[in-house]
């Protein structure tokens, strides 16, 4: 039972990371830019 929920486990997380890592470098990329959009602007005002 323990094995099966654990292997079970790894194989989501495999999944998360092959689905999620491209949009993870995407989301950090907006993060990025928004915050020097933000500071940027807030610089100048």
């Amino acid at each position: 039972q323990e094995s099966r929920v654990r292997q079970s486990l790894c194989h989501i997380s495999f999944i998360w990371h092959y689905i999620l890592l491209p949009n993870h470098i995407v989301v950090i990329m907006v993060w990025f830019a928004a915050s020097i959009m933000y500071f940027g602007l807030g610089g100048l005002s």
